[in-house]
């Protein structure tokens, strides 16, 4: 009979440490990984886990996240808060989620794909969920790791978003898709806004052209009204010119009628004059 093995308890670095090779490594698409996730966990914390025990603690973090209202029955990190665990296990559903979609949306039917399947239901059922408590399991590093059949590398997860109806045009709205999808949506609202700025300043310099265009028009026709004023003015000069010489040559010729006249009338005199002194001397 097998000796029986120490248990060994997870601390909260243990399982921080367990969560990045989780995440790095990603055993649900390669499960053999998890052989590598053993060794790593092994070399940074001192502790060799069996990979059953290691991916049954997974499957109890990730119930365990998913209930908030349940509690894992360990005291040995109660003071130490678990931001940085639950932020990787939330990052963990979000991978898993993401490779459900994939696998349901493209019917995948491999041996790979039958592995990846991530189980859903409406209920918890004795027969269809592999978490247990590795806490109270004391055989569990008894077990060979070669004796873990293709079951168990699937992750039996109860999370009621894998239990929703997906849309196969959109793919579902995974936390992945739901960021890439804000993320197009930004780059698109984005878009649209630096063309509707675009137009908009399009519109401001097509109105400025339009006023410039106006006020060349209005110059042009201030000029053309100026050069007509200044050519009336000088044809008004002209005419009054004019004038003034026919007024001057008129007055000339008055003048040299009158000046003809009284020479006229003198002569006319004179003769009298001549005429009466040679009457008074014969």
């Amino acid at each position: 009979m097998s000796k029986r093995l120490k248990r060994l308890r997870f601390s909260y670095e243990d399982e921080i440490s367990l969560l990045k090779e989780f995440l790095a490594h990603n055993p649900l698409l390669h499960p053999e990984k998890w052989s590598i996730i053993q060794e790593n966990v092994a070399f940074a914390q001192g502790k060799t886990f069996s990979i059953r025990t290691l991916r049954e603690h997974v499957q109890l973090l990730i119930q365990t996240r998913l209930k908030p209202d349940s509690t894992i029955k360990n005291n040995s990190y109660k003071d130490v808060p678990p931001y940085e665990r639950d932020s990787l296990l939330h990052k963990m559903l979000q991978d898993i989620d993401m490779l459900y979609r994939e696998f349901e949306l493209h019917g995948e039917s491999t041996k790979r794909g039958k592995q990846l399947r991530i189980k859903k239901s409406n209920g918890m059922r004795d027969s269809e969920t592999c978490v247990m408590d590795c806490y109270s399991n004391e055989t569990s590093n008894m077990l060979p790791e070669n004796s873990l059949d293709e079951h168990c590398y699937t992750l039996d997860i109860k999370d009621p978003r894998l239990t929703q109806t997906y849309d196969a045009e959109d793919g579902g709205a995974s936390p992945q898709n739901a960021s890439r999808r804000n993320e197009l949506d930004y780059l698109s609202n984005r878009y649209n806004k630096d063309l509707d700025n675009r137009d908009r300043e399009l519109e401001l310099q097509e109105k400025k052209l339009k006023l410039e265009e106006k006020r060349l028009g209005i110059e042009e026709k201030r000029l053309e009204i100026d050069e007509k004023k200044f050519e009336l003015e000088i044809l008004e000069r002209q005419q009054k010119m004019e004038l003034e010489k026919q007024r001057f040559d008129l007055e000339c010729k008055e003048r040299n009628v009158s000046l003809n006249l009284i020479q006229s009338q003198q002569n006319i005199i004179s003769n009298l004059i001549q005429s009466l002194n040679k009457k008074f001397k014969s």
